[in-house]
């Protein structure tokens, strides 16, 4: 996957941009997890873009990637991954993670990540990424994101990367004791919120809604959704 440098190999100019982003996108909207804003200031966003618009790796959008996959905005990144309450040496699933930048960001969070997605070509793209960037406790899973990953089952931490309506039961029933599934939920008239679910001692799985938000809807989990393996 072959990347030209959006600063023309100026990584003075690279830093200058991401940290501009964590100081005026990130501070001043309440992300208060420093190893969030750490981590943030230390990935290059522009790897995780395709050449022609690598140049938007800062700015304050929402970008496609590849194949109904994106990377988040700053900030929507940032809360989903605050809201998610991640502690450092725990395992967290990525759900629909082919885009790669949200799973890189909790791997520097002294995480075991694994990023789970259903098409081989996402997970090349990934896992050279991963190479370059040294994210070594970062773990690509082939699989439907609709139906997690079972064989590592229950999770402290589950993020869905991207917009969903409609959260699969097989996902919350991955979540340990105490365990949160984060995901922006969006509604019929394009709105959206952070929601987090969390499971209690009694098995029962209760949601909170916490931000407004909105994030294209990943075809996986749309009401109507039509995706086929």
């Amino acid at each position: 996957m072959p990347r030209a440098h959006p600063f023309g190999g100026d990584r003075f100019a690279e830093n200058v941009a991401r940290t501009r982003m964590v100081e005026g996108q990130l501070r001043p909207n309440r992300i208060s997890d420093e190893r969030i804003l750490v981590a943030m200031d230390s990935l290059p966003r522009e790897t995780f873009l395709p050449a022609d618009t690598q140049h938007l790796s800062y700015s304050d959008a929402t970008l496609p990637v590849r194949g109904g996959r994106y990377l988040l905005s700053p900030l929507l990144a940032a809360r989903l991954l605050q809201t998610a309450e991640i502690e450092k040496g725990e395992t967290v699933l990525v759900v629909a993670g082919g885009g790669g930048y949200l799973a890189a960001v909790a791997e520097r969070l002294k995480t075991t990540v694994f990023l789970l997605d259903y098409k081989k070509s996402f997970l090349a793209d990934i896992d050279r990424v991963v190479l370059d960037l040294r994210l070594d406790g970062c773990v690509c899973l082939h699989g439907d994101p609709r139906e997690g990953w079972k064989q590592d089952a229950p999770y402290r931490s589950i993020v869905i990367d991207g917009g969903v309506e409609r959260v699969p039961e097989a996902l919350l029933q991955q979540l340990e004791t105490g365990g949160t599934l984060t995901a922006l939920r969006m509604r019929e008239d394009e709105t959206g919120e952070i929601v987090r679910w969390r499971r209690d001692a009694r098995g029962r799985v209760a949601s909170e809604s916490l931000f407004d938000a909105s994030a294209p809807v990943l075809a996986e989990f749309a009401k109507d959704e039509t995706f086929v393996l």
